[in-house]
């Protein structure tokens, strides 16, 4: 897959201040929705900028620059060695030295991160779960609440071009998840990764079908060696190399399409 393949210009996850933008009036005033509760704590309301630079900044943090619920944290690195397996067959597979049930996901092993917010924001790279989680249950990016459009039943996607490749008349593939309507204008003022001609897109439907992986290769003591290919895009069927890697990112394929806005 052309631009997917190396897997660097899918993603520009926590953003820093410096552009400035604005949504149309009718996407910068959504519809009112009663709270809800959110998977990162906070309550779901219409003041969204709110919630955010209250609840999703590092706690303790002097900046009161609000940090996107998908941003990783330098204290979310987790160490664990990697080491090869065999399978049932007796193939040789990727596994982290001490297993756990969630190590896998959709027959790939995940990178582990930690989910306890601490340290300090590392802006530019994304929580490898956080981000699995908001492709997969459609979450925002920079709230962690549900993104779907309750008028529409469609879910809002924030990109650019390099972040986006359409494959059809109304199909497209990425790595960066959903941005809820309430958030866009946030995320917009603050992204400097924006500036580049966003454009907004209501989709109907989003569905995994690769992965952003390291790939790593046996080294004598059993343990795993990286072969400093990184952020390579497999596809979650058909791929030899899913045995040796260890994913970092989710890409979905989007359906139902309907462009509402674009910045020139």
């Amino acid at each position: 897959m052309d631009d997917l393949g190396a897997g660097r210009h899918l993603v520009r996850d926590g953003c820093l201040p410096g552009s400035v933008l604005r949504v149309p009036p009718h996407s910068a005033q959504p519809h009112a929705r009663p709270p809800r509760p959110s998977p990162c704590g906070s309550p779901y309301t219409s003041d969204r900028e709110q919630v955010i630079s209250m609840k999703l900044q590092q706690p303790g943090d002097a900046s009161t620059m609000p940090v996107p619920y998908i941003t990783a944290y330098s204290g979310e690195t987790d160490p664990s060695p990697l080491v090869f397996t065999k399978n049932h067959l007796g193939a040789l597979r990727l596994a982290y030295e001490h297993q756990r049930d969630d190590d896998r996901r959709l027959g790939v092993l995940r990178a582990r991160a930690g989910q306890s917010r601490e340290g300090r924001p590392v802006w530019g790279s994304p929580n490898a779960r956080r981000q699995w989680d908001c492709m997969e249950k459609l979450l925002c990016q920079v709230c962690g609440c549900p993104a779907t459009d309750d008028r529409s039943g469609k879910v809002p996607w924030l990109v650019t071009d390099d972040v986006f490749r359409r494959t059809g008349i109304d199909y497209g593939q990425t790595a960066t998840p959903p941005t809820c309507l309430d958030c866009m204008p946030l995320a917009l003022s603050l992204c400097p990764h924006l500036r580049d001609a966003p454009a907004v897109y209501m989709v109907g439907k989003a569905t995994p079908v690769s992965v952003q992986a390291h790939v790593y290769t046996p080294a004598g003591d059993g343990y795993a060696a990286f072969t400093g290919e990184h952020n390579v895009e497999l596809p979650l069927s058909g791929s030899d190399l899913l045995s040796y890697a260890v994913a970092h990112r989710l890409v979905v394929s989007m359906s139902e399409i309907t462009p509402i806005w674009r910045v020139q």
